[in-house]
């Protein structure tokens, strides 16, 4: 069960990419590619780490980790793993590998 809080973040990023001109967010989008989103972490006020799980026409669900960046009114939406991932589970494991590593550096 989704919390207010995760509720509000997701609000957020899909609000702030539709400002940007971003359609990756957009319903019909998501619908397009069998899409959704699963979590969102904001990273920093510009950068939110995002987990997707996507359907192709001809292929099993797959689960991807991507960052969302927002900066100067400009959205974009890079992969760190993308369609490798086979369960929830393991993209959220991916999302917190990543953000261990982010702290390092």
């Amino acid at each position: 069960m989704s919390t207010n809080r995760e509720i509000r973040r997701t609000l957020d990023i899909r609000e702030r990419a539709k400002r940007a001109g971003s359609h990756f967010f957009d319903a019909d989008t998501m619908r397009f590619f069998s899409s959704r989103l699963l979590e969102v972490t904001w990273l920093t006020a510009d950068v939110a780490r995002i987990v997707t799980s996507d359907r192709p026409p001809s292929g099993p669900r797959c689960y991807s980790v991507r960052e969302a960046h927002f900066i100067a009114n400009r959205a974009t939406v890079e992969r760190a793993y993308f369609d490798t991932l086979a369960t929830y589970a393991t993209a959220a494991t991916a999302r917190r590998h990543l953000r261990d590593d982010r702290a390092r550096l």
